[in-house]
């Protein structure tokens, strides 16, 4: 198989893949990178006079390039603190962690609002059927938690 100036077989395409994947193992969350990287590859496998060429191509993409770096760095640094936050319980306020209540996802802050409002209805429905025990008013669908009578159908 010919590539023009060059004869490359299968054996040489793998060699530049390993090199090309050693090489951006190391990159670093850095503008222009590509640059450092592409002298690196093209030096490791011989093509030095290639090099403009190629910087041309990668050059001008080198910009949203980066953008894709850097957005997979951030989100995976931030995914891997959450992970080690979470497995060793280094988190001192429950406020920024995520949880699932009811099928809904909800901050640490809100979840403590939910259960605020919940025990208050638990606490009114309590009041309501004291109140109701007081009088001799049972209703005919609940139990009473005080008399321990069951008033359901």
């Amino acid at each position: 198989m010919s590539a023009g100036l060059y004869d490359f077989t299968i054996a040489h395409f793998f060699i530049a893949l390993l090199v090309t994947v050693i090489a951006s193992l190391g990159i670093a969350c850095v503008p222009g990178i590509a640059s450092v990287v592409t002298t690196g590859v093209l030096g490791g496998l011989w093509l030095r006079e290639l090099y403009m060429p190629v910087y041309s191509i990668i050059g001008a993409l080198d910009g949203l390039f980066d953008m894709g770096r850097i957005g997979v760095n951030v989100t995976g640094r931030v995914q891997a603190t959450t992970i080690a936050t979470r497995l060793t319980h280094a988190l001192e306020s429950d406020e920024l962690l995520l949880f699932n209540v009811n099928g809904k996802t909800l901050f640490g802050k809100i979840r403590a609002k939910f259960h605020k409002k919940k025990e208050k209805k638990e606490k009114l429905s309590k009041m309501n059927n004291f109140k109701n025990y007081k009088r001799g008013k049972h209703s005919e669908s609940y139990y009473c938690c005080y008399c321990g009578n069951d008033y359901r159908n």
